[in-house]
């Protein structure tokens, strides 16, 4: 069994992304946040959003950015939380973790180290995501 991976990344236009690989799981997922409401979206479609790999999901999200590059790559164990307010999104992800084996194969993990990671909601700073007034 694979260990679970989170990538948080944040694209040349300042989207996040969430590439996740998931021990119980064969395939790798692109999670991405909605730029207007901080909304997790999904779709499931291979290709798109669902991978064989990391390393195949990780440089789809690199060839659909203008310059080829990331912001920022931040590489970690899991999700804690995830934060939305006004004009920004804030991802909590554990960055490093203690493996402690437990019997059956199975394990216990200590939170050795957690980052947040910001983005802004370029929608929302912009007032599109605001009704407006009557």
């Amino acid at each position: 069994m694979r260990e679970t991976t989170v990538n948080v990344i944040i694209t040349d236009t300042g989207q996040l992304h969430i590439v996740t690989s998931l021990s119980l799981r064969d395939d790798t997922q692109i999670i991405g946040v909605d730029p207007v409401s901080g909304s997790l979206r999904f779709e499931g479609v291979a290709g798109q959003d669902n991978f064989s790999s990391e390393k195949d999901a990780v440089e789809a999200l690199r060839l659909r950015c203008a310059n080829k590059s990331f912001r920022s790559l931040t590489r970690g164990s899991a999700i804690l939380g995830m934060l939305v307010i006004p004009g920004q999104v804030r991802l909590l992800i554990a960055t490093s973790v203690t493996r402690h084996p437990l019997p059956g194969g199975h394990a216990a993990m200590t939170i050795s180290q957690a980052s947040w990671i910001s983005a802004d909601l370029p929608a929302q700073a912009t007032g599109l995501a605001s009704p407006s007034a009557p």
